[in-house]
């Protein structure tokens, strides 16, 4: 015998009672008797009947609520049955931006999965405020984030990693000649020296004439640069928006703007641009891992989680 929640849901989801009927092997009067009866226990109407397709009522809306949170125990507790009797077999859905998946964890991943190679992995590529949200539909098992406010709003997050973010100008752009002392080169970054407490940094104010290759809004050095600018009291000179901050750092390389990178980008082919470090304290970012805010983390996340602190 079928759930009543099972019912419900399968109404609910296919806008119709005969729809339903056939979906769950039943009759249309059978099916229509056992909702009466839910409707009749719990003292309200679940559907609005005259509506095609038709439509949940206020307390079918708590109703659905209820149905979906016993379907996330229900898999939840499917899966640790299954990782009980094998703990290598699983999946793991990442999602990440181009940046973070191509730049900051491609060693790790590879890591995963040699060491489990059982495990299913997903990655999933989208900006910020994308990722966010799958994250709480749970679609995704883990992401990484930057952003203080959204970090403290997760229960589940782990510390990942950290990068810094330099200001990178073009060699053909003219520089006022006091700022050419704190320029670096591509070699000065990939030794570390833009980490190293004797480098010297220079305040956002004094590129003010350049024009910048910026990345568009949901990313988060998109918020990030807004505070940058604002902080440095003046409006930049945007030549170019892009969704991709790999792409703005290599329109930069070929002269087109100044744009603003990770150190983890910086590669020996970048000899076309100068690196400042900026003074500015945004300009550190430091990423946790997320997890959805459930009771049951799955062994594949919790494995990950484990190389991800080595």
């Amino acid at each position: 015998m079928k759930a009543d929640y099972e019912y419900i849901y399968t109404i609910y989801r296919e806008g119709s009672f005969t729809r339903a009927a056939e979906k769950l092997f039943i009759t249309q009067p059978a099916l229509s008797i056992a909702l009466r009866k839910i409707e009749a226990r719990i003292g309200m109407p679940l559907f609005i009947r005259n509506r095609r397709p038709i439509q949940l009522t206020p307390a079918g809306v708590l109703y659905l609520k209820a149905i979906r949170k016993m379907q996330h125990l229900e898999k939840d507790l499917d899966r640790e049955v299954q990782q009980l009797k094998d703990l290598q077999t699983g999946s793991l859905t990442i999602g990440g931006s181009h940046y973070i998946l191509s730049y900051k964890i491609p060693d790790l991943l590879t890591a995963f999965a040699e060491t489990y190679p059982r495990i299913q992995l997903k990655l999933i590529e989208e900006g910020s405020d994308a990722l966010l949200s799958l994250l709480e539909r749970e679609d995704l098992d883990l992401t990484f984030s930057c952003d203080p406010t959204i970090i403290r709003r997760h229960s589940h997050h782990y510390r990942a990693f950290q990068d810094q973010i330099l200001l990178a100008v073009p060699r053909s752009y003219p520089l006022p000649d006091p700022l050419l002392p704190s320029a670096l080169t591509c070699q000065d970054v990939l030794e570390g020296r833009a980490g190293q407490p004797d480098c010297p940094s220079l305040p956002l104010a004094r590129f003010q004439d350049l024009p910048f290759i910026l990345l568009t809004p949901g990313n988060n050095l998109h918020q990030r640069c807004q505070i940058l600018f604002r902080e440095a009291g003046f409006t930049p000179h945007v030549k170019l928006m892009l969704s991709q901050l790999a792409t703005a750092y290599r329109l930069a390389e070929h002269g087109l703007a100044a744009t603003f990178v990770s150190d983890a980008m910086v590669s020996r082919d970048s000899e076309t641009l100068l690196f400042f470090r900026l003074s500015d304290r945004d300009c550190i970012r430091t990423f946790h891992a997320l997890l959805p805010d459930r009771e049951f983390t799955p062994y594949a996340v919790r494995a990950f989680i484990q190389l991800l602190g080595k």
